[in-house]
């Protein structure tokens, strides 16, 4: 039978210590003293290094490249906030509409507004960069050369302007845009790109009054560049309620459908319908959209205002990834259209809005 040699137990000395190590340190290992000695003065808490230490004083967070994928899901949110000055803002929004303008995408939305808000007048003494409306005739002139007369008459579809020239001589020259919706241009790439397509806007209709702009998310920052590039911001949050006086364009990229429905039903009336062009989402978005009806009393002016708009859809052609300006058309509002009757009864209020 084997036979066990009792082993006598070792004490530890008081004096000696232990090194305590845990995976989460990384090899940083800590001295502790045994448990039985006790512990007298405090374990130190970590303090920030000072900043005159070498090293620290020159020390900066790592800058996101310029071109890389991580730069472009992020805008300009990789750029340090030292940068961000209003000479910086200026000079991005001028590379964004560089970048705008040289696209398909802006020469087809070109061609389109020139077709669709133009007066007649001014379409006239205006070139589009390529037409391509039906010719109706080919007469020669005095000087034997061809004149091509462009159709008034649009394709009766989505689209809708059955009479395009007759409409924009009851409505005339569109004076102002009003921006809604637009969020925050310093942190969002999307943002900055839809604010350059309100300023090409502004050139191509060559507006003479004004360009307001707002958002409840806006910075400072968007604040102070936006006044830079000669926009008025509205100071108080009037959630989209606006009564024209004269032809506006409201400019509202992907905004919440009960901004949609307050604009309208602050001009509604067939006089001042007839000022209002919004370039928003497509009202046919909403009415193809079976869930849509659940939440009809969030916006209950935007099906009845279906009915009597006329939509024109952006242009096919993509632009980049296709989420900036997607799902976007033009909605004008004849004069010969009777407005209808809209049912407020247990209305309810749009959680989207701010």
């Amino acid at each position: 039978m084997a036979t066990f040699k009792e082993q006598v137990d070792e004490q530890i000395p008081e004096e000696e210590t232990f090194t305590f190590v845990t995976r989460k340190s990384k090899g940083k290992n800590r001295q502790i003293a045994a448990p039985s000695q006790p512990i007298k003065a405090p374990i130190p808490q970590f303090q920030e290094p000072a900043a005159n230490l070498p090293g620290w004083s020159t020390w900066k967070p790592a800058k996101i490249k310029k071109n890389s994928q991580r730069a472009k899901m992020m805008g300009s949110r990789g750029t340090e906030a030292e940068e961000k000055t209003i000479e910086w803002g200026l000079n991005m929004i001028e590379e964004r509409k560089s970048t705008l303008m040289q696209s398909k995408f802006f020469m087809a939305f070109q061609e389109l507004v020139q077709l669709t808000l133009f007066p007649p007048c001014r379409k006239q003494a205006s070139k589009p960069l390529q037409d391509t409306t039906s010719v109706d005739s080919e007469t020669p002139s005095e000087t034997g050369e061809v004149n091509n007369e462009i159709s008034t008459e649009a394709p009766s579809t989505d689209q809708g302007f059955d009479n395009v020239d007759a409409a924009s001589q009851d409505s005339g020259q569109i004076m102002d845009i009003i921006c809604y919706g637009i969020g925050s241009v310093e942190s969002s790439r999307n943002s900055q790109f839809q604010l350059a397509l309100g300023l090409c806007l502004k050139e191509v209709l060559k507006i003479s009054g004004t360009i307001s702009i707002f958002d409840p998310i806006m910075t400072v920052f968007d604040q102070q560049l936006t006044k830079k590039l000669g926009l008025e911001v509205i100071k108080v949050n009037d959630q989209a309620i606006q009564s024209l006086q004269h032809r506006t364009l409201l400019y509202m990229p992907h905004c919440p459908k009960g901004l949609y429905s307050h604009v309208l039903e602050s001009n509604w009336s067939r006089e001042q319908l007839n000022n209002l062009v919004v370039l928003g989402n497509r009202f046919t978005m909403y009415d193809e959209n079976p869930s849509f009806k659940h939440y009809a009393k969030q916006a209950p002016f935007i099906l009845p205002a279906l009915s009597i708009a006329e939509v024109t859809l952006l242009p096919a052609t993509k632009f980049e990834d296709n989420t900036i300006f997607n799902d976007l058309a033009f909605h004008r509002f004849p004069p010969q259209h009777n407005v209808p009757e809209v049912d407020l009864q247990d209305r309810e209020e749009d959680p989207e809005m701010l």
